[in-house]
């Protein structure tokens, strides 16, 4: 999908059927352990009589767009490297983030601190929304190993928020 960001997707499901049977994409950064998924291609079924055959259907369904869902990834990461945010900007999104509950109160001068100077180099400017979003999976890091289906939702709703917000008030590199 680009230097060191290759396609990475999530299936779950729960022995005492508490949860319902889960598949979701999104991509993986090769550099670190950060991983976002979207909800582009989500499928979930209950653990009813035709549950398992529905998701089973669901799923080719979903496996076929694997590979249109990639190339719209591809292109998706590639805006968001090339895409440089003001100060201005960065810091309203990452308000807003913690607004909608995506980072807690303890998360956020992480994000803040990651967002500015970030711990790894990610390929991209770091005044790129990139940058940004690899901040906060970065923090969100914590909760994929304690809370994975938490950290799922989180990673979902952020990318929604980064891709509203970044049409409009953004400076192509």
């Amino acid at each position: 999908m680009g230097s060191g960001v290759t396609l990475a997707v999530g299936i779950r499901n729960s022995t005492d059927k508490s949860l319902p049977i889960g598949f979701v994409a999104g991509h993986h950064v090769m550099v670190c352990a950060n991983l976002a998924f979207r909800s582009e291609i989500l499928v979930v079924r209950k653990h009813t009589k035709n549950g398992e055959l529905r998701f089973a259907e669901a799923m080719a369904k979903a496996i076929k767009q694997l590979s249109q869902f990639k190339e719209e990834e591809t292109q998706r990461v590639q805006r968001f490297q090339n895409t440089l945010l003001l100060p201005e900007r960065r810091d309203s999104i990452i308000l807003q983030a913690f607004e909608e509950g995506i980072v807690s109160s303890r998360q956020l001068p992480a994000v803040i601190h990651q967002a500015k100077r970030p711990e790894l180099d990610y390929g991209a400017d770091t005044a790129s929304a990139w940058t940004l979003l690899q901040a906060f999976t970065w923090v969100l890091a914590d909760v994929l190993k304690a809370k994975p289906q938490r950290f799922a939702a989180a990673t979902m709703r952020l990318q929604h928020l980064l891709d509203q917000r970044l049409e409009v008030g953004y400076r192509a590199s």
